[in-house]
Formats: C-alpha cells, sequence, structure tokens
C-alpha cells in the first residue's frame, strides 16, 4: 500500500505560514494586530523573516508553522515544520544508522548533546531525536526532530520542531510526542 496523504492536529498558539510570498505580510500583520501594540513591529518582523525561510524552502510541499503563545510575544516562540517523503520499508533502520553513524563523524558540527529514541506512536514507528543547535551568535537552539515511518505506507512523516527560548517547552520531546502521536495516514 501507498499511502497518499497524512494529517496532524497542531496544538492551540500555532500559525500555518502560507506558501504564496503575496499572503505573508498580510498574514504577518493580522496575527501581530492580536498582541500588545508596543510588541507589533518586533513581532510582524520576526514573522515576515520565518515567512521568507518558507518562501526559500526547496520542498515546497513542506508546511510551516510559528507558534505565537501570547498578546506580548515580540517574536515567534518556536517553529515547527511537517512535510512526507517516499521511503523503503527498512527505512526506519536506515534512519537510526545515519544518525548513529553522523555522531561517529570527526567533522565539526554545531550539534550539541544530542539523544535519540526509537518510539511507537499510533500510525506506526518512529526516530526521535533530541538536540541543541549552536548558532552563529554563540546562542543554542534546541531542536526536536522525529521520523515516523508508518508501515506499508512507502512514507516518512518527517516533524520537526525548533526553539531559541530554551526554557519554552519543559520537556521539547513530550510535546513533539504529542504532536507526532495525532498523526494519521489516509491512503
Amino acid at each position: 500500500m501507498t499511502a497518499r496523504s497524512f494529517r496532524f492536529v497542531v496544538p492551540e498558539g500555532w500559525h500555518e505560514v502560507p506558501a504564496a510570498a503575496e499572503d505573508h505580510a498580510p498574514w504577518a500583520q493580522s496575527i501581530a494586530a492580536a498582541v500588545a501594540e508596543a510588541c507589533r513591529p518586533e513581532l510582524e518582523a520576526d514573522l515576515v523573516r520565518l515567512a521568507a525561510r518558507r518562501a526559500t524552502d526547496p520542498r515546497g510541499t513542506r508546511r510551516h508553522f510559528a507558534q505565537v503563545p501570547d498578546d506580548i510575544a515580540r517574536r515567534a516562540t518556536a517553529h515547527l515544520t511537517v512535510d512526507a517523503y517516499a521511503a523503503a520499508d527498512d527505512g526506519l533502520e536506515a534512519y537510526l544508522s545515519a544518525v548513529e553513524e553522523a555522531q561517529r563523524g570527526t567533522e565539526p558540527s554545531p550539534v550539541v548533546a544530542q539523544r535519540v529514541e526509537r518510539v511507537l506512536v499510533p500510525a506506526g514507528p518512529a526516530a526521535v531525536v533530541q538536540d541543541y543547535l549552536a548558532q552563529p551568535d554563540g546562542s543554542l537552539q534546541e531542536r526536536y526532530l522525529a521520523a515516523l515511518f508508518p508501515p506499508e505506507s512507502g512514507l516518512l512523516v518527517e516533524l520537526q520542531l525548533t526553539t531559541p527560548d530554551l526554557a519554552r517547552f519543559p520537556d521539547i520531546v513530550d510535546y513533539g510526542d504529542r504532536i507526532l502521536a495525532t498523526v494519521e495516514v489516509e491512503g
């Protein structure tokens, strides 16, 4: 069986970035209009920056979301992307092997303190990676990356959650796993 589509549930406070570049400014303005007036210019600029990432994403099918948790936000506190790729039946094992090989690498890497685990969610088995990415300015960005391999679907559903606010999620893995558990494959 080859799955044709999938769906998932994003928690409250997340806003999907529109695909069309001409929709980015109105999207950012509508979200910024809901926050305190003093916060609007910074938040709108940050949302336009995130939307530009969406516009230059080589994977046109990848969906992007920005989290704006409250009415005093001056920037999006997290970024979520979700996409699907064709995958082989042994995709999970190959994925885990590639992660392990990268961990053993000797090349300089911005990845710090990576942990990897295998999980089982209703849609199937997944590899979950949690790490920190060193940024050029010396700050850290926390990242959750899940690669879900629904059985007999021919798919890899990838969910990536990043935040520069290290205190934003008490446990980014738990938060990401809750989103991952909502994935349903249709096909």
